[in-house]
């Protein structure tokens, strides 16, 4: 297994641009990220599509229910675990 980093904020205007009036930092461990995003949507019970869907763009996933939108940290940052863990304060899930 191994640690997916996400961050989960609402999203204003037409084109969905993140907004951070709120965020939330999620922290999981996984055997691929798929499950990782699944496991995300599961304690939130925001629906993120699959990581090859058409409302996923690498690193940015399109909530499908709501206007939130989530980042896949690891893939925006070249920061080490250890180092994201330091800056970021993480809900463990």
């Amino acid at each position: 297994m191994e640690n997916f980093y996400f961050e989960v904020t609402d999203t204003f205007g037409a084109d969905g641009e993140a907004n951070y009036a709120w965020v939330s930092r999620f922290k999981t461990q996984a055997n691929s990220r798929q499950e990782a995003i699944e496991r995300v949507t599961d304690h939130t019970g925001y629906v993120f599509p699959d990581d090859t869907g058409p409302y996923s763009f690498g690193s940015t996933f399109d909530c499908l229910n709501a206007n939130v939108v989530m980042f896949d940290l690891q893939c925006m940052t070249d920061l080490s675990d250890n180092k994201m863990e330091e800056i970021y304060d993480f809900i463990t899930i």
